[in-house]
């Protein structure tokens, strides 16, 4: 008898033949090399983001989340949808004002 520690049965004849009634499964578990869904749900938030700062007129220079959120700060701070022309022009605005 050679079955696994958690077996109920312990009438395999095998311990393969244990797993194989045990129907095991590989699952993500793989988290340290980056094989599990983490990625992929990270990768999902910035894509949505992004989504949502062009559907609200904003033009960030990436998709990545850290341009995103300056986009819409900028935009929050100045109340003008943010694109490079705009912040460009409201850079250059803004010195020749202190002049």
């Amino acid at each position: 008898m050679s079955c696994t520690s958690g077996c109920a049965t312990r009438d395999h004849s095998s311990y393969a033949d244990c797993l194989r009634n045990k129907r095991s499964r590989v699952g993500w578990a793989a988290e340290a090399r980056g094989l599990d869904a983490t990625g992929q749900k990270r990768w999902q938030g910035e894509i949505d983001a992004y989504r949502s700062a062009v559907a609200q007129g904003m033009d960030p220079d990436t998709s990545q989340m850290s341009s995103v959120r300056q986009a819409e700060a900028w935009s929050n701070q100045t109340g003008i949808a943010y694109t490079h022309e705009n912040a460009t022009e409201h850079r250059t605005n803004q010195a020749l004002e202190r002049i």
